[in-house]
């Protein structure tokens, strides 16, 4: 029996003086748990030992460093197989009430360290993110058809090649290309760990592509027997793209709400290949995405899909100006 966020009963107790909570929680509890912080933020986590978490928040880890304004603490008991699907459902709960959390997982735009912080720093982030179109790893252009000669050919191109959508096949790749070059900071050194490019992936009745970031599809091509009308979708953040804006504008597509788990975006879909143009005519459309791309990158990496990461695709995506 599948255990509901609505059955959450917390217990409160003020923690601000204590070290340990042994005396409040004899034993080792399991559950769900609400930290509340001097400065009003929270923090939402899951374990099946209370106390021992608790201590580690305290004291600190190797996930942070000691928490010493700890205030409060809400605690309910959860059962373990639902310890995943409860946490994340008082996540987005508390997001909703506006509530600052200092979670990193399920929670977009966080203000806490993050590993990739690391490898771009925190002031290099913002500069990139405000930049314009000069701040770019790869050229932008229509791509030249590759080397059919060649062995390693990406499954996208063979497939659109056995079909005669040699047309499809470039506006997509230049959309991709598009996106690699203005919306993804130190494109190579983050390549199939903070994003991936899914090489003619099954995804909800199959794609032509997928470009992931974190753990969101920002952009796809949905896959179409039709060469004549592809159409690539862009995920970006809710209201951006205003919809009378849009309405009035000369690009020909169609936006509206997705409630994805890690995020809610404006889906925006467009005619393939005209990407560039997209963001050139849209005012602050660039700064807003890369602004997304980086709290995405930030709230988790795309390791977990890792596995379907196409050199070859990316290969092929590179070309494009060369």
């Amino acid at each position: 029996m599948v255990f509901s966020s609505r059955e959450l009963r917390y217990r409160r107790w003020t923690v601000s003086d204590l070290t340990s909570i042994a005396p409040l929680l004899p034993g080792s509890a399991g559950g769900i748990y609400i930290l509340g912080f001097t400065d009003g933020s929270c923090y939402v986590g899951q374990t099946t030992d209370m106390v021992r978490r608790f201590s580690a928040h305290r004291h600190g880890s190797r996930h942070h460093a000691a928490w010493v304004d700890i205030e409060t603490l809400l605690f309910a008991v959860v059962p373990s197989d639902s310890l995943d699907a409860v946490e994340r459902s008082e996540i987005i709960r508390l997001r909703r009430t506006g509530k600052s959390l200092r979670n990193r997982a399920w929670n977009r735009g966080h203000r806490q360290p993050s590993s990739l912080d690391v490898i771009i720093s925190v002031d290099d982030q913002s500069h990139w993110a405000t930049g314009g179109e000069e701040y770019t790893t790869m050229s932008v252009g229509m791509v030249p058809m590759p080397d059919p000669r060649g062995c390693g050919a990406s499954r996208l191109r063979r497939y659109t090649d056995s079909r005669g959508q040699h047309l499809t096949y470039r506006k997509v790749i230049s959309d991709f290309h598009c996106a690699l070059s203005l919306l993804i900071p130190s494109c190579e050194e983050l390549e199939g760990v903070w994003w991936t490019v899914s090489d003619l992936p099954s995804t909800a009745g199959g794609r032509y592509a997928t470009l992931t970031v974190g753990n969101l599809e920002l952009l796809y091509a949905p896959r179409t027997e039709s060469s004549s009308s592809p159409v690539c979708v862009l995920n970006c953040p809710p209201g951006v793209v205003g919809r009378r804006w849009w309405s009035q504008k000369k690009h020909q597509g169609v936006l509206f709400r997705r409630h994805y788990r890690s995020a809610t975006v404006d889906a925006l879909t467009f005619p393939a290949g005209s990407l560039h143009n997209l963001i050139r005519d849209t005012p602050g459309l660039l700064s807003e995405l890369r602004g997304f791309v980086l709290s995405l990158m930030r709230q988790a990496s795309a390791a977990k899909i890792g596995r379907w990461h196409s050199p070859q695709l990316v290969s092929e995506m590179r070309a494009v100006g060369s």
